[in-house]
């Protein structure tokens, strides 16, 4: 395993332990657009050495902990959704508005994004408005932002 690899997995073991990945790019004084474009599958982006530092600093871990590989494993987003679901804690509905919306938002921009990319925005924009108890009508700007932010970096 490579050094990207290893701090991209040690990116996510952050943001599924530290509260997400707008709370880890908060921390670190950086856009949640650019944490989400190290993580995807398409983009050129790495956690290079200052971002690995910061984050190191950001969660009280020993310097070089970035660059070694931990063990503790990485849940699956799609299966944690299922389980809320299936707990009655995922709040469906909204849910169901978030995805709409972004169907909609992809619809009037005439964006091409790939499927990976538009679940992401959906899983981000869900996690974002209900961590910041966003309702029903204030949802519109975080999705776009993050919506548009997904097709400056596939574009």
């Amino acid at each position: 395993m490579n050094i990207k690899d290893i701090r991209l997995n040690n990116l996510e073991l952050l943001i599924q332990t530290e509260g997400g990945r707008n709370v880890v790019a908060e921390k670190v004084d950086t856009s949640p657009v650019y944490i989400s474009q190290i993580r995807s599958a398409t983009n050129k982006r790495t956690c290079g050495d200052g971002l690995a530092r910061r984050l190191e600093l950001a969660f009280d871990k020993p310097r070089g902990w970035m660059d070694t590989p931990h063990t503790q494993e990485i849940r699956e987003p799609a299966g944690e959704y299922r389980k809320a679901i299936a707990k009655g804690s995922l709040e469906k509905n909204l849910l169901a508005e978030v995805i709409t919306l972004v169907e909609n938002i992809k619809t009037m921009h005439q964006l091409d994004i790939s499927s990976r990319d538009k679940a992401e925005a959906i899983v981000d924009a869900y996690e974002y408005i209900v961590a910041k108890g966003l309702k029903s009508g204030e949802i519109m700007g975080p999705v776009q932002d993050h919506l548009m932010a997904v097709t400056d970096r596939t574009g």
